[in-house]
């Protein structure tokens, strides 16, 4: 390698860590995180590890010990960076470990080949491939456990490939006991020692040569003794009871039955035929069958590539794990593959080489969706600075602003919410400090005791519905969508208030839950925002004159188009209703609320009026989709087709995927 092309290389690495630090830090948080730091305060503050949910209401319904704590590890550090370093802190934990990966990603790409300082091509494919890897487990940033299995997957990989001796093995036992500690996937880490393993022993079954046989002999040892080492790590951990039953449980037909996302497998069009999970696939069969015809030494790697590539069409969370352990063996054979044909001095080769250099810039050039116009979300309510003072982010995708209006009312009791909301719900509600300044007196909401303080209202779930018995999840999905149990089990669970989400398809369980509360005597609408929905049962609104309800509006009949407003028995009651939550403080201040009015407005033959609300819902959110799009809707009606094809651009601008207004696009083009 000459100087120009080191040059070369150090301005791509720079560009490279540039671009990992600007591409995470500041990402959307998740959901995990909230729970995670709750558990670890749990833990801090009352020196044991619980193995039941300590946050739910419907815990005293479960066994004693119902789950395995394997993340305990994992919400101590996040809950510490958060109590001294706020959210800003949980941000840079997050880049720092995600940097580290790739780091170590790149450096056994690099050292696995040993032709490394001879090659001038192997540094540039390196990187291109650790930045293909990066984007492949792109969508697995959220800061969970998960990264810290990452980080330790790629240690694992790149030290698997050093002279190992007697430092590398306590090496190998501490990462161990603190990876065991922190996520399940420790399992993986096992798997991969065992896999490298059996490769050194087929390679020394296979070798002919007694020098050789001698070293792989060795190596294959080394790597039982670290088998037995990461194992007896994990055993000796607080995890180590229930942990391969807890695995087994996560992945069982029971849980994927409810659609968790990360369940599923990844999607082969969207990431098989394009994307960088397919470019990996593809460019990883395509060169083995090359560099395995070259030198059959590459064909044990075959025992690594295959698992780890599988394991995403069994569930998109092993795209992080796949990405680390494919690039480098990927790496390997490419440059196997360009080592032979620079050694046969094909006239290929000189193109091949610079085409090589370039594939870097080429990548960030053409693969630049997933990190240019990110979606940061700093939720309104992650910093301790922040709690308390009423703010409404209209983009957040959690539920402070109602969570601060039942904070307002002083309501307590039982919260049925979607399972995702239950993390933030536990951590926003804070048995140690209460958070909300709005109460006059907060001491009165806090019973000091053991732990500080008492929860105020908990959730019927949250994330962790993975370790939850049977009963509680059949329960759950039952509430949601089966009309003859509905009323025994919310009256058997004693549900006092459903946060439930704004449901903006008719198919979502939700949409379902949400028109049986309006339609029920025993539950009142008592608030909603762009995000969310509360109603409380009436006999429990009783103890709490201040909060009006509002008996005409029903959230679930407004669509996107405002079409089934036509079913409504009195739109100017339901009109009176909404002009009157506008009086509230702030908090149901929000789009929704304008964009309802116009609608209504517009139906009811009120023109002038329904363009006017709607304009000021977009003084609020000037880019909302919805508001924009039924903007072009009316003008559309009125006949001027100018203003509403530059507010149906505006709304496509906004949400380039709004089904509504492509559709409204298509006919307008005819």
């Amino acid at each position: 390698m000459n100087k120009y092309h080191k040059i070369i290389l150090i301005i791509y690495l720079l560009a490279f860590c540039i671009l990992i630090a600007l591409t995470t830090y500041g990402l959307f948080q998740g959901f995990d995180v909230w729970f995670h730091m709750k558990n670890g305060e749990f833990i801090v503050k009352n020196r044991y590890i619980p193995h039941k949910d300590p946050f739910l209401y419907t815990t005293k319904m479960l066994p004693s010990y119902y789950f395995t704590n394997y993340e305990w590890l994992f919400g101590i550090i996040v809950y510490e960076i958060f109590t001294n370093f706020d959210y800003a802190g949980i941000n840079a934990f997050r880049t720092i470990i995600i940097f580290s990966i790739f780091a170590f990603v790149l450096l056994t790409c690099i050292r696995r080949e040993p032709r490394f300082l001879k090659s001038s091509t192997l540094p540039f494919v390196a990187i291109a491939f650790t930045f293909i890897a990066f984007l492949t487990a792109f969508p697995r940033f959220e800061p969970r456990p998960q990264i810290i299995s990452g980080l330790c997957l790629a240690l694992f990989s790149f030290l698997l490939i050093q002279k190992l001796n007697w430092k590398y093995y306590i090496g190998f036992f501490f990462i161990s006991l603190f990876w065991s500690n922190c996520h399940v996937e420790i399992l993986l880490g096992i798997a991969l020692v065992f896999i490298s393993m059996i490769q050194k022993t087929i390679e020394y079954l296979v070798s002919g040569n007694d020098e050789e046989k001698t070293v792989l002999k060795k190596s294959a040892l080394q790597r039982l003794y670290i088998l037995l080492i990461t194992t007896a790590a994990l055993l000796i951990s607080p995890p180590a009871r229930g942990m391969l039953s807890q695995a087994a449980n996560y992945y069982s037909r029971k849980i994927h039955a409810f659609r968790i996302i990360e369940l599923m497998p990844i999607d082969i069009k969207k990431h098989l035929l394009h994307g960088p999970f397919g470019i990996l696939l593809v460019s990883g069969i395509l060169f083995f069958i090359i560099a395995s015809v070259i030198d059959r030494k590459r064909l044990p790697d075959l025992l690594l590539f295959i698992p780890f590539a599988a394991t995403p069409f069994i569930s998109r969370r092993f795209l992080l794990p796949s990405a680390v352990i494919l690039a480098p063996v990927i790496v390997t054979n490419i440059e196997c593959v360009l080592s032979y044909m620079r050694e046969k001095k094909m006239r290929i080769f000189p193109p091949v080489k610079y085409a090589s250099i370039a594939l870097f810039p080429i990548l960030l050039i053409f693969m630049s969706k997933p990190y240019l116009g990110l979606q940061r979300t700093p939720p309104s309510i992650p910093s301790k600075a922040k709690q308390g003072i009423t703010l409404y982010n209209p983009d957040s995708l959690l539920p402070d602003a109602a969570l601060r209006f039942l904070n307002r009312e002083r309501v307590e009791g039982h919260i049925f919410c979607p399972y995702q909301w239950g993390n933030f719900i536990v951590f926003y509600e804070n048995p140690y400090e209460y958070a909300s300044k709005e109460i006059e007196n907060p001491q009165d909401k806090v019973d000091k005791g053991k732990t500080g303080g008492r929860i105020i209202r908990k959730p019927f779930i949250d994330g962790m519905l993975q370790t939850y018995h049977r009963r509680i999840l059949d329960d759950y999905m039952a509430i949601m969508t089966d009309d003859t149990r509905r009323d025994k089990l919310i009256e058997k669970y004693d549900v006092d208030v459903f946060l439930l989400s704004y449901p903006p398809d008719p198919n979502d369980p939700f949409f379902s839950l949400g028109n049986y509360l309006y339609s029920s005597d025993k539950w009142k609408l008592v608030y909603w925002d762009d995000l969310s929905i509360v109603f409380i049962k009436e006999d429990k609104l009783k103890e709490y004159p201040g909060i009006a309800s509002f008996d005409n509006i029903n959230p679930a009949l407004f669509n996107a188009q405002g079409n089934a407003v036509f079913s409504l028995p009195s739109p100017g009651k339901t009109l009176a209703e909404l002009q009157k939550s506008l009086e509230r403080k702030p908090g149901g201040y929000v789009v929704k609320t304008y964009q309802w009015m116009g609608i209504l407005q517009y139906i009811t033959g009120d023109v002038k009026s329904a363009i006017a609300t709607m304009e000021k819902g977009l003084m609020i959110k000037p880019d909302s989709s919805v508001i924009l799009f039924n903007l072009a809707i009316i003008y559309l009606r009125m006949g001027e087709k100018e203003k509403s094809r530059a507010y149906l651009e505006k709304s496509l601008k906004s949400d380039p995927y709004f089904i509504p207004a492509l559709e409204l696009k298509k006919s307008l083009d005819k």
